[in-house]
């Protein structure tokens, strides 16, 4: 064990560390253990961006990768070499100074909006483009900047960078082409941004929480699971968006949505008088909002005179537009509750429920 220790120490002496090599060593130790300092953690609403954890854990994860293996080189008696060193600090730096701009254009040009009551800023079409403008540049600077930093700048003259680069990028394209080319297309549109609740064509109900380059992350609301939804599924397939955005008086207000209009077809049979009906729907409308504040005005229509039944149309409007799901539900256990008291036969208490 001594001899081991021995030999260390000897290899140690006999490397001669650089300006850089005390540089990187430093950082990576800080790193360790500042990391949390460095990467932006809250917004302005003292909420904790999404992200901030899977940040840090990358660059912990990576200054101990480069510090580990900076300690094997040395105990071997070699040095890792300048040009790692160099392409560390570069990485890194240019990797915080993209995270502390992105997230600058996002807090200057995105909005706040709203998801059960956690209130966020999120990107729309002019934070989103200045994002990628700057995530270019960064990596175009580090394309360049990494190649001048190993010598190869021969790669440049013979163009052989750019073929290599050409080649990797079109061989990924059926990964990340259609993805990023949708994705450009939903923030233009504007209208599928964080707290949009739409349908697709399976018919579940969900609420965007956030859109990406790769895959929008949405969560069913019956069942609450997240999942994370192809963009390419928006642009190629049908959507319903359910929510309308009210209009901003200010560049900072919050994401406000205008009250969906739902309704409900119950079919009750001719013997039924219309006030009846009246009472009816009355109290099932008002024993629903004991359990979902979220319903707001109705009203009550014929849909058609059927031939062994009246359809009538119940029209409310749902104030929270994550609430829709459970103000349908609500209004048909109501509906099914009242009937025996209303005198009130819902023989098939409802045919098909649709979005206006």
């Amino acid at each position: 064990m001594n001899n081991i220790v021995n030999t260390v120490l000897d290899n140690l002496e006999k490397i001669e560390f650089g300006f850089f090599d005390y540089t990187t060593l430093t950082i990576n130790i800080l790193l360790l253990f500042l990391v949390h300092k460095v990467v932006i953690k809250l917004d302005p609403l003292g909420e904790e961006l999404r992200d901030y954890k899977a940040k840090v854990k990358v660059i912990r994860l990576v200054s101990f990768l480069f510090l580990s293996t900076f300690l094997v080189f040395a105990s071997l008696g070699k040095n890792i070499g300048a040009n790692w060193s160099q392409s560390y600090i570069l990485i890194l730096s240019l990797y915080l100074i993209n995270h502390w701009l992105n997230n600058f254009m996002m807090m200057k040009y995105g909005e706040k909006s709203k998801v059960d009551d956690i209130e966020r800023y999120t990107d729309n079409y002019v934070s989103k483009m200045l994002k990628v403008a700057t995530s270019s540049t960064t990596a175009i600077i580090l394309f360049f900047t990494l190649i001048h930093i190993w010598g190869k700048e021969e790669w440049l003259e013979s163009g052989s960078a750019f073929v290599t680069l050409g080649i990797v990028l079109f061989a990924t394209k059926d990964f990340w082409l259609d993805e990023v080319m949708s994705s450009f297309v939903i923030h233009a549109k504007g209208n599928l941004n964080r707290g949009s609740v739409i349908q697709l064509e399976d018919e579940s109900l969900y609420v965007i929480l956030e859109t990406r380059f790769i895959g929008t992350r949405v969560r069913n609301l019956k069942t609450k699971i997240e999942t994370i939804v192809p963009n390419k599924i928006f642009v190629q397939n049908i959507t319903k968006v359910l929510t309308i955005e009210k209009e901003k008086q200010t560049e900072k207000k919050n994401t406000d949505w205008k009250p969906v209009k739902q309704s409900i077809i119950f079919n009750i049979g001719y013997n039924t008088d219309y006030d009846t009906v009246s009472n009816y729907f009355e109290d099932v409308v008002n024993n629903s909002r004991k359990e979902c504040s979220a319903i707001g005005t109705y009203e009550v229509n014929i849909e058609n005179n059927g031939d062994y039944a009246v359809s009538w149309e119940l029209l409310y409007y749902v104030n929270t537009p994550f609430s829709i799901k459970k103000a349908k539900d609500t209004l048909n256990l109501n509906a099914f509750k009242l009937q025996k008291e209303h005198n009130v036969d819902l023989s098939t208490p409802i045919l098909h429920s649709k979005t206006l």
